[in-house]
């Protein structure tokens, strides 16, 4: 089935685990994915896995989500990347400041297998973790097909185009972009009287559904 496939890990983690006692580490761990449960709860996201520092989770794989599993797990990714913003690196210790992490998206098919544990399978899995790897702190990443889902399945968020291309291992070089919440929108997108420039309309006899990333896409400017 087309599933949309979340990762994030922990900016700056194997140095925090070589400053922290570990049982600090496993309290940090312990409260950032407590947050990323309930919010997966809340958007109908399924967690998948956790690995060390990774949080690996999905949509459209329990119930038919086929209408908004874009952007289910787009929305569960930037309140992911606020919860982090939120979340002390060591509790009761304001000066040790604050957990960021960064966020990689993508859709395609994927399988689900049983190998130990539930888990997912696929080339649309090791994308999805090549766009967190490649990404920025604070952060959601995402290639252009997730790109274009979003923007059709929820229009009201910020999607920019990354500067230049991005060397993606087994992949090669590719464009991505920037996923960010209208409150974040840069100025430099709007029109004259202040509203989101609007996407091409789909061409005579088109679906949404044919419709490539790049023609849904190509009116979104670069951002560094």
């Amino acid at each position: 089935p087309m599933v949309s496939v979340f990762f994030a890990d922990i900016v700056g983690f194997t140095s925090l685990v070589a400053s922290m006692h570990p049982c600090a580490v496993v309290d940090m761990l312990h409260r950032l994915f407590a947050r990323f449960d309930a919010l997966a709860k809340q958007h109908g996201v399924q967690p998948i896995d956790i690995i060390g520092d990774s949080y690996f989770a999905a949509t459209n794989l329990n119930g038919d989500q086929s209408s908004d599993h874009a952007a289910r797990l787009a929305r569960f990714a930037l309140d992911a990347v606020r919860a982090a913003s939120e979340t002390a690196v060591e509790c009761g210790r304001e000066d040790g400041g604050r957990v960021q992490v960064r966020v990689g998206l993508h859709c395609g098919p994927a399988a689900s297998a049983w190998l130990g544990k539930r888990t997912l399978i696929g080339d649309t899995v090791n994308t999805a973790s090549r766009m967190e790897s490649t990404g920025r702190a604070g952060s959601v990443q995402c290639t252009p097909a997730m790109a274009a889902l979003i923007a059709q399945q929820e229009p009201s968020l910020h999607l920019r185009r990354r500067a230049g291309l991005v060397e993606i291992k087994g992949k090669g070089a590719m464009p991505t972009f920037w996923l960010s919440s209208p409150l974040r929108r840069d100025p430099s997108t709007l029109s004259a009287d202040g509203t989101p420039p609007k996407a091409p309309a789909l061409r005579r006899g088109a679906s949404s559904s044919s419709s490539s990333s790049e023609d849904m896409l190509a009116w979104l400017p670069p951002s560094p």
